[in-house]
């Protein structure tokens, strides 16, 4: 075993997707969204790893994004971190865009209401972050969106 090999890194920040949640009592007036008979909250923080957590080389967090509307064309998976430990939103405070991912979700397959449904994968840990998804009920399901991105740890355990 390589003593000097890196097995684990602080987070320096929190990263995680931007996301529509149920609307609550809180949430900003001008965030709130109708989608059909739901009040939506736009701009909510998705976390994925939080600014201070120890992730092991590889640490990967999977979760499940599905679309808003039946029918819907595309799904912007937008990335964003924080110097935040638990954002609620990603805009205001010191959430920042890192990138996105765009996917065509045009194909939904079954019937014509059904949700386009992606599951999404980031892996942390390694000297940069890895984004992935993958269609889970529509088009090709065997392609892989894939976006790295340069990623600054606060320090390195051995």
């Amino acid at each position: 075993m390589n003593p000097r090999a890196i097995i684990s890194r602080i987070a320096r920040k929190t990263y995680g997707v931007e996301t529509c949640r149920a609307f609550e009592e809180g949430d900003p007036a001008e965030y709130c969204n109708q989608v059909g008979n739901m009040k939506k909250c736009e701009n909510r923080f998705s976390i994925y790893v939080q600014k201070g957590s120890q992730v092991t080389v590889n640490h990967c967090v999977t979760k499940t994004h599905v679309g808003l509307y039946p029918r819907q064309k595309v799904m912007r998976l937008v990335l964003y971190s924080s110097d935040d430990v638990s954002p609620r939103y990603t805009k205001g405070g010191s959430a920042e865009k890192e990138g996105e991912l765009v996917i065509d979700i045009s194909n939904v397959s079954g019937e014509t209401d059904a949700k386009p449904e992606v599951s999404v994968s980031m892996y942390f840990g390694r000297s940069n972050i890895e984004m992935k998804a993958v269609a889970l009920n529509f088009g090709d399901k065997s392609k892989v969106h894939e976006m790295p991105l340069p990623l600054t740890f606060g320090g390195v355990l051995e």
